[in-house]
């Protein structure tokens, strides 16, 4: 069980080295020192409204069902090489498909994007809710959830920094950031007490539920 934090502070030093070395200095001052106002101003606009709340639903709704599924799979009992694949089919999900989602997002709209990013959640949480002890249809939904939080986070990011003046992106790229991984925090904290109190299909079910707003976003600011 060690290896694996091995390999990923090597990682992580690499992904630092590379940072440091790619992006000058001078670059980051001219950056923070040409920026104007506070991000809170920019959030007025519908567009950056829309944005934030997709990636804030979104990464909610991956954290609450991600989190307790391996501990769901090892309830039902399978092994952590079930978990191992379940979660694969997830990252895969994730990170693989991000072309293809920057490709969509240009094609078909931003906030198009943002409303079927929703539907895949919504599909994530009704087939892992029915998955039981399923591995195929956890590894399915697994995929759904981590390609839907894929979906709208590169389509809400677009639309977030599309929002704002080019040189008060980083600051309210930050903001949101701050947003997204504090609710990610609570997801993960709520997420086994949810597990706990009234099981992972429910946890699953209500997951679905949530990821309905972005698209109620979307539709409400349109009318």
């Amino acid at each position: 069980m060690t290896g694996p934090f091995l390999l990923a502070s090597l990682a992580m030093g690499a992904a630092g080295l590379v940072v440091f070395v790619a992006f000058p200095s001078d670059v980051r001052g001219k950056a923070r020192n040409t920026a104007s106002g506070l991000p809170l101003t920019h959030l007025r606009k519908a567009n950056a409204q829309i944005a934030l709340g997709a990636l804030v639903i979104g990464q909610v709704v991956m954290v609450l069902i991600m989190t307790m599924t391996p501990i769901h799979v090892r309830n039902e009992g399978g092994g952590l090489k079930a978990v191992g694949l379940i979660i694969a089919a997830h990252t895969f999900g994730m990170y693989a498909l991000s072309p293809l989602s920057g490709y969509l997002s240009d094609r078909i709209g931003r906030k198009p994007m943002i409303v079927i990013a929703g539907a895949f959640l919504v599909a994530s949480g009704v087939v892992s809710s029915s998955a039981g002890a399923n591995q195929t249809l956890l590894a399915l939904g697994l995929f759904l959830l981590g390609w839907g939080w894929n979906l709208g986070f590169v389509s809400g990011s677009a639309l977030l920094t599309a929002a704002v003046p080019y040189n008060d992106r980083m600051r309210l790229q930050g903001f949101a950031d701050t947003i997204v991984w504090s609710s990610a925090a609570i997801a993960g904290v709520s997420s086994g007490l949810l597990l706990h109190s009234v099981g992972y299909p429910a946890l699953c079910r209500l997951g679905a539920l949530v990821a309905i707003v972005p698209a109620a976003l979307v539709a409400l600011r349109r009318a």
